[in-house]
């Protein structure tokens, strides 16, 4: 029975919600959150909510408020890990809960991104994890300013191409000279 979902969700969520150990309720909440089925499925959404209000552990926080984020319909598991991170003043809780913020897209969060570069030169597995998010992020950055400047060379092409075509005769005109006229003439190529 437990390979069938309909079967299966329930049983997680009460031992999400009643495990003996913090350990095996942590298993059950990732166990539903890695369920794409159980997307915005209201009962299991209400499991994680009462679950976090009586859970103490923030390691089994951290992993009911991603599951709330993955399964939710809104920020409300994001909200809760942020509360988590500012929160908390145990500094293993703190990391993780700004490793599991930016391994799903928060890294922008000026609290994120400060643990992030605090964990960055620990040579620990949650040091790699912040060097791997950071680099991740450094190349994305890259790629994005590489897509935005092929697009601002593309647009100029086009410009110089309908320049051209404006004044045919390349010989009686300087191409700076017919920007500035086609830029005066036409303040819309811009």
């Amino acid at each position: 029975q437990l390979n069938n979902t309909e079967h299966a969700a329930p049983l997680l969520a009460k031992l999400m919600k009643s495990g003996q150990t913090p350990e095996m309720r942590r298993y059950a909440a990732t166990a539903l959150g890695l369920t794409n089925s159980l997307n915005g499925n209201e009962g299991i959404v209400t499991s994680l909510k009462q679950a976090l209000e009586k859970e103490l552990d923030g390691t089994t926080r951290i992993a009911i408020g991603r599951s709330l984020w993955y399964l939710g319909t809104g920020s409300e598991g994001r909200d809760v890990l942020v509360a988590i991170l500012n929160e908390t003043s145990d500094r293993a809780v703190k990391d993780e809960a700004a490793l599991v913020l930016a391994e799903n897209g928060s890294i922008q969060l000026q609290d994120v991104r400060q643990r992030l570069l605090n964990l960055y030169s620990e040579p620990t597995p949650q040091g790699e994890r912040a060097r791997s998010i950071l680099r991740n992020a450094e190349d994305e950055a890259l790629r994005s300013r590489e897509s935005k400047l092929a697009k601002g060379q593309q647009l100029l092409r086009e410009l110089v191409q309908v320049v051209k075509t404006a004044y045919p005769d390349e010989t009686k005109t300087e191409l700076d000279e017919l920007f500035e006229k086609e830029f005066e003439s036409n303040p819309k190529v811009l």
